[in-house]
């Protein structure tokens, strides 16, 4: 779980060459089977690994979009980085604080609308 978060907080401080480092097979390296459960450890036969699903989850909403949860809103906090491969990432339908919000990102800019 704990390698999920290094490509986060290499996008928090703006680092490019550090985050393409680290995204990637390093984010998720312990798929298994078909539908690429996760597991723990290359060693450890057992899967679901719920604690690295939610490193995974976290990748996405605080890497890619840069989205932190303030006292009474969700914030775009710093300059999102996109994997290299992607042109856009969208989100519609997230609820938070009692809100619905949709998010898109593209290499050029990311928005956080009410949806």
């Amino acid at each position: 779980m704990g390698a999920t978060l290094y490509p986060i907080t290499a996008a928090a401080i703006g680092h490019r060459d550090l985050y393409d480092m680290l995204y990637g097979s390093r984010c998720v390296p312990f798929r298994r089977g078909t539908f690429n459960i996760l597991a723990e450890s290359p060693q450890n036969p057992s899967t679901y690994f719920l604690t690295g699903a939610g490193g995974l989850l976290q990748q996405v909403l605080l890497r890619y979009y840069s989205l932190r949860l303030s006292s009474n809103a969700i914030e775009l906090n710093y300059k999102p980085i996109l994997p290299r491969e992607l042109t856009e990432v969208s989100v519609k339908g997230l609820h938070a604080r009692g809100r619905t919000h949709a998010l898109v990102e593209t290499p050029a800019r990311a928005t956080l609308e009410p949806h």
